[in-house]
């Protein structure tokens, strides 16, 4: 008997997993096309699974807001050895040269996924 139980208690833990990563794919599709769904109107109706259901839907939101859902689009490789302005190199778009010392350069830059300004320490390659 006890196993019995224990089988269904599965089988219902798989079906809630499902729903739950189902809406959060659909919340985050919504995100990503310029929607603002509201965590509580995906909650309406789905008490069975509102208590995995609400920390899902906050951690997609961030992770979309922040641009970790998606991959930034692809971009070609720097086309010199050194960055120039406009230049992508991951998360950051290359505004300028700050400073240049023994190790590296220092560039302004811009990092994407949270729009702030910020130093993007490149270090030289040395020669073998």
């Amino acid at each position: 008997m006890a196993e019995s139980q224990s089988s269904q208690d599965t089988s219902c833990f798989d079906a809630v997993d499902q729903q739950v990563s189902q809406l959060c794919d659909q919340f985050a599709d919504e995100l990503r096309g310029g929607k603002q769904p509201s965590i509580e109107e995906y909650l309406v109706g789905r008490s069975a699974c509102a208590d995995r259901l609400r920390p899902a839907l906050m951690a997609v939101q961030s992770l979309v807001l922040l641009g970790a859902v998606a991959p930034p689009p692809h971009r070609p490789f720097l086309q010199s050895p050194f960055p120039q302005p406009g230049d992508i190199i991951g998360d950051f778009q290359v505004v300028g040269v700050v400073s240049r010392g023994g190790m590296g350069i220092v560039y302004e830059a811009i990092q994407l996924s949270l729009q702030r300004v910020v130093a993007l320490k490149v270090l030289a390659l040395l020669e073998p």
